[in-house]
C-alpha cells in the first residue's frame, strides 16, 4: 500500500477534485519548466508598497499568494493548487470589497474594471490551450500574473490609508 498516494487521494476528495485537480500546468514540461514560478515572484513589487502603505490585510493575502504561487507552479501538487487557488478567491473578494467601498476614487473603478478582465481572461476558452481545455496558454497565464501584480500596485499607489 503507498501511503503517500493514499493521503494525495484522500486530499483530492476532501478538497473537491474537479476545481484543485492538477491539470498538466504549461509550467511543467518543456523547456519552460516552473517558468510560472519565477514569475510569480512579481507579487513581491505590489507586496512591498502594500504594507509600506498599511495596507495590511491585502499586503498579507498578497505575501500567502506569492507563496502558495511559487510553491504550487514548483511542485503542481493539488493540495498546493488548492491553497493557491483559495489564495486568488480570497484576495480577489478583499480587494473588490475595498475598491467598491472607495468606489469615489474613479481610479479604483478603473482598477476594478481591469481586475473584471483578468477574471474573465483567465476562463475565457480563448486563452486555453486547445489539446488541453483545462490549462491556460502559458502567455495568457503570465500575463495573468504580471497583470495582477500591476494592478495590485495602482491600488495601493492610488489610494492612501
Amino acid at each position: 500500500m503507498n501511503v503517500k498516494k493514499t493521503i494525495s487521494d484522500m486530499w483530492e476528495r476532501l478538497l473537491g477534485y474537479n476545481i484543485f485537480r492538477v491539470s498538466d500546468c504549461a509550467c511543467n514540461s518543456g523547456e519552460y519548466k516552473n517558468y510560472l514560478s519565477v514569475i510569480g515572484m512579481i507579487f513581491i513589487i505590489p507586496n512591498y508598497f502594500l504594507y509600506k502603505r498599511g495596507f495590511y490585510r491585502i499586503g498579507g493575502l498578497t505575501t500567502l499568494l506569492l507563496l502558495t504561487t511559487v510553491v504550487y507552479h514548483i511542485t503542481h501538487k493539488t493540495i498546493t493548487r488548492a491553497f493557491d487557488i483559495i489564495t486568488v478567491f480570497s484576495l480577489s473578494l478583499v480587494m473588490a470589497s475595498y475598491l467598491i467601498k472607495n468606489w469615489k476614487n474613479k481610479v479604483n473603478l478603473i482598477i476594478l474594471s481591469g481586475c473584471l478582465f483578468i477574471t474573465v481572461l483567465a476562463m475565457s476558452p480563448y486563452t486555453r490551450d486547445k489539446k488541453n481545455p483545462r490549462r491556460i496558454r502559458l502567455p495568457w497565464h503570465i500575463f495573468i500574473h504580471v497583470g495582477t501584480s500591476f494592478l495590485l500596485t495602482c491600488l495601493v499607489l492610488c489610494n492612501s490609508k
